[in-house]
């Protein structure tokens, strides 16, 4: 999960909104400087079944919740040696890459560039679907990562159903004997009463199932990035998909849903 400013979202980006994930469908600029997003299911449907017209703020938090990051590992060794070899760590700016010693080194080769994707998709799950009792840790068909973690706060990796259970059952165990009051677990209704000495917001006991796919390319240097910082969330977004960057937004009135929806499909 990644925050950012609504006035960095992107065509294609995936926000946590209201506990759903919902994709950005369509952006326009208010005539006052709000920023219109259609944000439509992320279940394939049609793009109208659903989809619902927000204005952010320019100001507001969002919060994504399909993150992806590039990052490179430059594999080199030494020319008198044909065999061993080093690895860098994973570096996140193409200028670093560049400038990494070993491409100015005389007596180092480098033998591979090595491009790493990574697309971490966060959406909430409900209690009752959580693996049961002694399940093992999952993974995805494609191999990728599976653990679970609260929106906010607690530990970042509960790897099992049975790590989530225990977690809750700790903080009502903590809150019955240390607060003396009753508080339903798991939390998802926005309405449920809530001890404001565990938790800090409504939403801070949601459950999220977290998916970490992981893919790797060989590259040549001169396939790095033209730009020389780290990739932000649209521009990873677009080289992991290996989507063009898009335009920014344009300046319009504001509009009705039907009006962004016209505009998305003339877009699309």
């Amino acid at each position: 999960m990644q925050y950012t400013k609504a006035k960095s979202l992107f065509d294609g980006a995936t926000v946590l909104h209201e506990l759903a994930p919902l994709r950005v469908a369509g952006l326009t600029r208010c005539a006052g400087g709000d920023l219109a997003a259609l944000l439509v299911p992320t279940d394939g449907g049609p793009a109208d079944r659903g989809a619902r017209l927000h204005v952010f703020d320019p100001e507001d938090t969002v919060l994504l919740s399909t993150e992806h990051t590039v990052r490179w590992t430059v594999h080199y060794r030494e020319r008198s040696h044909g065999h061993s070899g080093c690895t860098s760590i994973e570096l996140s700016a193409p200028y670093v890459v560049r400038g990494h010693w070993p491409y100015k080194t005389p007596h180092m080769v480098v033998t591979r560039l090595v491009e790493h994707h990574r697309t971490i998709v966060a959406v909430p799950v409900s209690f009752a679907d959580l693996p049961g009792p002694g399940a093992t840790r999952e993974v995805t068909p494609e191999g990728g990562k599976v653990f679970y973690r609260r929106l906010n706060g607690g530990p970042g990796v509960l790897r099992t159903g049975d790590d989530v259970r225990s977690h809750l059952t700790h903080m009502q165990n903590v809150h019955d004997g240390e607060h003396r009051r009753q508080m339903r677990l798991p939390v998802h209704d926005p309405e449920i009463s809530r001890c404001q000495l565990c938790v800090l917001h409504p939403y801070e006991l949601t459950v999220l199932r977290v998916t970490v796919a992981e893919s790797n390319y060989d590259i040549a240097v001169e396939d790095l990035p033209d730009c020389a910082y780290a990739l932000g969330p649209e521009a990873a977004y677009r080289r992991v998909t290996g989507r063009p960057v898009a335009q920014p937004p344009r300046s319009a009135p504001r509009q009705s849903q039907a009006d962004v929806l016209s505009f998305s499909s003339e877009r699309h």
